[in-house]
C-alpha cells in the first residue's frame, strides 16, 4: 500500500506519556551553559543529547555494555538486516489516502470533490482546518470550512498534510515503555525536519515536496528500534552506557534507509537516507543529501532548546561542511519557533 501511494505522490500512473523504568532515568544536564553560550554544540553532540532525549536516559554512563543492553543490540542488529522484518514493524495508514492520492492527480478535480472526500476522516477535517488557520499561512480571516482550507493551502501544500496524516500513525506509536517515551520526540523531529527541507529547498533548487516527504520518514527507523526495545526488553537493567546510545543512534538510522528502500520510495530520497547511516565517513551527496542531514540539525537543535536542554544560540547551527546553508539554516530555525505551537 505504501509503495502505491510513493508512486501517486510522484505522479506515476499505477501498476499522555509514560515514564521510562526509574532505573533508567537521569536527570543531570551535561551542558556546560557558559561554554555552549559561546561556542555551541557540534553536530556529534546534538545527535548524542537527541538520543537521550528519545531514550528517556539524559546522561548516560561511560561504562561496559550490560547483558540487557547487549540482547537488544542483537536484536535491532538482527532486524535491521532483515529488510521484510524491518517493514513489517510499521503499522498500516489510513484508508481514506489512497482515494485522495488519486484525487490531488486527477486536474478536473474540484475544490469540493476533494474537500467532500477529506470530510470522510474526522481527524483529516480537524488538522486541515488548524493548519489553514496556522501562522505559517497568516491568514487575515480565519478559515471555517473544508472548502476555504482547500483552497489555501493550495495542491502542495494538501500534499504535504495527506502526507503529514498519513504518516503520523507510523511514526508516533506508542505500544511500550520505550515507544511512549521515545516516539512522541521522534515525530516531533519528523515535522520540524520535513519543515525545515522545505525551507531549505527553496534555496537548494529542489522539488518543494520531495525535500518535504525526506524530511518526513528521515528518521522512521527510531520508532522500528524503539519497538524491538520494548519487545525484547525485560525491565530489569536499563540501557544507559554511552556505548547503547551510539548503538542505538547508528542502528537506527540504518533501519529508516532499510524502511525507505522497502516502501520504494524514490531513488534520491533513498540515497539521502543512505548519506545519514555513517556520515562521519563521507561527505553527503550534494543536493537533497546534504540538504536534509542539515534540515535534521536544525531540528534536533530546535527540539533540544524547546526542552530546555540547549540554550538558544545561533552557533549550534554551524554544521560542518554545510557552511554555505548558515544564513537559511537560521531563517528555517526561527520558522521552526513560529510553526513550535502547531507541531504534533
Amino acid at each position: 500500500m505504501l509503495r502505491w501511494i510513493m508512486r501517486q505522490l510522484r505522479g506515476e500512473q499505477t501498476p499522555s506519556r509514560e515514564a521510562v523504568p526509574a532505573s533508567a532515568q537521569n536527570h543531570d544536564t551535561a551542558p556546560s551553559r557558559d561554554a555552549e553560550r559561546h561556542t555551541g554544540r557540534s553536530p556529534e553532540e546534538i545527535d548524542k543529547l537527541l538520543v537521550g532525549q528519545v531514550l528517556g536516559v539524559h546522561s548516560p554512563l561511560d561504562r561496559e555494555l550490560n547483558a540487557v543492553e547487549t540482547c537488544l543490540i542483537r536484536a535491532l542488529d538482527k532486524t535491521a538486516a532483515s529488510l521484510t522484518e524491518t517493514c513489517a514493524l510499521v503499522p498500516r495508514i489510513p484508508a481514506i489516502i489512497p482515494q485522495l492520492m488519486r484525487t490531488l492527480r486527477d486536474e478536473n478535480a474540484t475544490n469540493s470533490l476533494i474537500a467532500e472526500q477529506i470530510a470522510q476522516d474526522a481527524s483529516l477535517v480537524g488538522e486541515i482546518i488548524r493548519i489553514a488557520n496556522s501562522p505559517y499561512y497568516r491568514a487575515a480571516v480565519p478559515t471555517t470550512s473544508i472548502e476555504q482550507a482547500v483552497r489555501r493551502l493550495g495542491q502542495v501544500g494538501l500534499k504535504q498534510l495527506i502526507a503529514t496524516v498519513a504518516f503520523r500513525p507510523i511514526v508516533n506509536v506508542q505500544t511500550g515503555v520505550f515507544a511512549r517515551t521515545g516516539a512522541p520526540i521522534v515525530w516531533h523531529l519528523a515535522e520540524y525536519c520535513a519543515l525545515s527541507c522545505r525551507c531549505l529547498a527553496k534555496s537548494e533548487k529542489l522539488d518543494p515536496f520531495e525535500a518535504f516527504l525526506a524530511g518526513l520518514v528521515h528518521n522512521i527507523g527510531s520508532v522500528v528500534a524503539l519497538t524491538v526495545m520494548d519487545r525484547n526488553y525485560d525491565g530489569m537493567d536499563a540501557p544507559r552506557s554511552i556505548e547503547f546510545h551510539e548503538a542505538f543512534d547508528r542502528l537506527a538510522r540504518r533501519l529508516s534507509l532499510q524502511v525507505v528502500r522497502g516502501w520504494d520510495f524514490p531513488d534520491s530520497i533513498v540515497a539521502a537516507v543512505a548519506d545519514q547511516v555513517q556520515p562521519e565517513q563521507h561527505t553527503p551527496s550534494p543536493g537533497l543529501g546534504t540538504t536534509l542531514i542539515t534540515a535534521s540539525h536544525i531540528a534536533k537543535v530546535r527540539i533540544l532548546v524547546d526542552a530546555g536542554t540547549l540554550k538558544d544560540n545561533p552557533e549550534h547551527l554551524k554544521c560542518g561542511n554545510r557552511a554555505h546553508l548558515a544564513k537559511r539554516s537560521m531563517l528555517c530555525y526561527q520558522e521552526l519557533a513560529r510553526a513550535a505551537p502547531d507541531a504534533g
